[in-house]
């Protein structure tokens, strides 16, 4: 049998990372406009989505104050946080990546905030002063993608466990009927269930499509999803770079940086006097697609040579 290592090093290390936190370019003015922005963590996401807010936002004016905040893996303190809030009189706070979405908005609720790295809409959906850009792609375009690179697809697979993701699965079994595909969805209730579906799904399907899904998708699923795919060469088609970087065939992506901007195009909109309220939150609208040769490899498909010239993330 054929080495599996190169393909799963990075299933666990590139999708889990351990974060220190502490906080970055304070500056003083008292008539400068702030924004404090409490960050997740500090991986390439993160800080490729904080240099777009910046470059945008600030645009070098020094009465453009941005500072950070960094959680730990456990979140930091709310002392911390309120600390950083109260010190610091932040005019908007703007948040990337769920803890630290959730860690801010426990205690901030009088002042404007904008969250990004968020899959999960509820997330900003109950605070009144909360909106954000919501990392999507929407399900036409993932199963075109599919389409695309697997031309041959005909049964596409999927598991979930989340119930969000019921109206998702709906929506694809009827754009997969135009595009001549079959979607077969298979509920996953507990973790412990995961293996079982996973090897009565690959016995069905062409191909295995990731939904985001925080039971069957997550750091600790990441080797058995990928070995299995691998194994049964089942192609896995990931739900962001960092799956097509661990193992799977290829993925869709954001530009992260101008994820950055929309955020920034929010604070303007809020500056030149817009309610938070009625900011609607907005769904990501840069697109960027991954593929992983390797994989390609170790599965015998053959990635149609337009779709490699598209690619902007080619993992070999």
């Amino acid at each position: 049998m054929r080495n599996l290592r190169p393909l799963l090093a990075l299933a666990g290390a590139g999708l889990i990372s351990m974060f220190a936190w502490g906080v970055a370019r304070s500056e003083d003015s008292s008539t400068a406009l702030r924004v404090l922005v409490v960050s997740t963590g500090n991986a390439a996401p993160y800080t490729e989505v904080l240099r777009g807010f910046e470059h945008h936002w600030r645009g070098g004016s020094p009465e453009r104050i941005v500072e950070v905040v960094y959680l730990n893996e456990s979140g930091t303190p709310e002392k911390t946080t309120t600390d950083r809030v109260i010190g610091g009189n932040p005019d908007f706070v703007v948040t990337l990546g769920v803890a630290a979405t959730r860690t801010a908005l426990r205690v901030i609720t009088d002042r404007p905030v904008i969250a990004t790295l968020i899959a999960n809409e509820a997330e900003i959906e109950t605070p009144a002063n909360a909106t954000g850009v919501i990392l999507d792609h929407p399900v036409e375009l993932q199963l075109q993608t599919v389409k695309r690179v697997l031309p041959d697809t005909r049964k596409l697979g999927v598991l979930y466990s989340s119930e969000r993701n019921i109206h998702r699965i709906k929506k694809a079994k009827k754009i997969a009927k135009r595009l001549g595909m079959k979607v077969y969805a298979v509920e996953v209730p507990e973790p412990k269930e995961l293996p079982e579906a996973l090897a009565s799904i690959m016995r069905e399907v062409d191909v295995l499509w990731g939904l985001p899904d925080p039971l069957v998708l997550n750091p600790q699923t990441a080797k058995t999803v990928l070995m299995t795919s691998l194994l049964e060469q089942v192609p896995f088609v990931g739900p962001s770079a960092a799956w097509a970087k661990a193992g799977a065939l290829f993925a869709l992506d954001w530009d992260y940086e101008d994820l950055g901007i929309q955020c920034s195009e929010m604070v303007q909109r809020l500056e030149g006097g817009l309610d938070v309220s009625a900011l609607v939150a907005e769904r990501s609208r840069s697109n960027e697609f991954a593929i992983n040769l390797k994989s390609a490899e170790w599965l015998r498909v053959e990635i149609p040579e337009a779709e490699r010239q598209e690619a902007q993330i080619v993992y070999r």
